[in-house]
């Protein structure tokens, strides 16, 4: 037998007979609170606001709940042939922004596309077994390719089934509820908020024909009912004090932050400084028929066509990156398709069964281009990333001549830290 002198010898696990695993003892006790509204709830905003108290707050187990009716614009309930229901994952379209403050700090971007934020981050960060099951309670249920625009529920095998879907939880006058988590960066943290510090989380809501699709085109969505679950926990008392000799030290949060930009009433056109300064290290970009953003009963705010385009590219200070020019006519779609798995898996192997986009959604209703900007095209790693600075433009050509406005949405993801220091002041330079 001989041995590659450049392996290290190991054991194989399964002869480690006289280990065990590590064991955890650094926290005594773990319990979800529960906290209503600050404030009365308007359609316009929710507010929640948690003082400071002596526990630490898992950030990526906080869960929002809403409770919602549909109703006829003067209150009263829905007739049984009502053709309306919700757009898809209402829990993440009816909020247009986030404002968080910890300790009177705001620590994140103020951008009025909560929504694009919260559902793009589900359709490319989930797979499709999770969309099925831990994304139904915000109502997810995908639509039917080239079928969007279609809001017919009056049969259970209606052009959109998806939309069919999330009609059979909406009838007449019954309250139905929206659960899941904030999509917005510091709520994706492994780590754990210090004590002493305060939560102020304000919701923007987005208006009634974002969120609804219908024939009448006149229904209202009222929130009966909010909740903000944090969940809390207490360091064992032989951990303690190991844990509270370090709060001298900043505790810090790294954080991605995406980042959407709009550009409206495109029919061709060069996205001129869409950044400027940091470059993002990865991009993501959409078209949505301008009628669908600017608020429409009868077109659905998430559906992002690509049949007409012929090509897109992004030039970064004047270098085509990550590629030269995409084409998307003619078949070409394809390559966009295979390269945006490889942008937001990190690699094609690592995107099968991680993304639930086929290429038949893609190129019908699910198009959202992604780019990988950083040198090793490894924007998806678990490492952080060089901030790199630079100017970003995109060249979009569409294939004819369009009487439809398109707006762009375009997704910048940046790397930032959230630091808590020892007077539990915060420090965050927001995008």
């Amino acid at each position: 037998m001989s041995v590659n002198p450049f392996s290290t010898v190991c054991a194989n696990q399964g002869i480690d007979l006289f280990s065990v695993p590590n064991t955890d003892r650094t926290l005594a006790m773990g319990k979800w609170n529960h906290y209503a509204p600050a404030e009365t709830i308007t359609r316009d905003k929710i507010l929640f606001y948690i003082p400071a108290g002596g526990d630490y707050i898992a950030l990526e187990k906080t869960q929002l709940h809403f409770t919602v009716q549909i109703r006829k614009p003067d209150g009263t309930t829905l007739g049984a042939d009502q053709k309306v229901g919700f757009v898809n994952f209402p829990l993440a379209a009816l909020i247009k922004q986030v404002t968080l403050h910890l300790n009177g700090t705001l620590v994140c971007s103020q951008t009025d596309t909560s929504a694009y934020r919260g559902y793009v981050g589900a359709l490319t960060s989930y797979t499709q077994q999770a969309q099925d099951t831990a994304l139904s309670a915000g109502l997810w249920a995908r639509d039917t390719p080239g079928a969007m625009e279609s809001y017919d529920v009056m049969t259970a095998t209606g052009p959109n089934r998806g939309f069919v879907e999330r009609a059979t939880y909406t009838p007449l006058w019954v309250n139905f509820g929206l659960h899941g988590v904030l999509h917005t960066e510091l709520f994706q943290s492994d780590r754990y908020l210090p004590d002493g510090v305060s939560i102020k989380l304000k919701l923007d809501l987005n208006p009634d024909a974002f969120v609804l699709m219908s024939e009448n085109q006149n229904e209202i969505v009222r929130i009966v009912d909010a909740q903000l679950s944090l969940f809390h926990v207490k360091a064992s008392p032989d951990e303690e004090g190991v844990v509270h000799s370090a709060t001298p030290k900043t505790v810090k949060f790294p954080v991605r932050p995406l980042i959407i930009k709009t550009r409206e009433g495109l029919r061709s056109t060069k996205l001129q400084d869409v950044f400027v300064g940091d470059r993002p290290n990865r991009i993501f970009v959409a078209f949505v028929d301008s009628e669908g953003y600017n608020v429409s009963y009868s077109h659905n705010p998430f559906h992002f066509p690509t049949s007409m385009l012929s090509a897109i590219k992004v030039v970064v200070d004047g270098i085509e990156m990550p590629a030269p020019q995409y084409k998307i006519a003619d078949g070409w779609v394809a390559e966009l398709y295979y390269n945006t798995l490889g942008a937001i898996a990190g690699t094609v192997n690592q995107a099968m069964g991680l993304v639930s986009i086929t290429r038949k959604e893609f190129a019908n209703g699910y198009g959202v281009m992604v780019f990988d900007l950083t040198p090793a095209g490894n924007a998806a790693s678990e490492f952080a990333h060089p901030q790199y600075k630079g100017i970003v433009n995109i060249y979009v050509d569409f294939a004819v001549a369009t009487t439809k406005a398109y707006t762009a949405l375009i997704g910048g993801e940046l790397e930032r830290t959230v630091q808590v220091d020892a007077q539990r002041q915060l420090v965050y330079d927001i995008p």
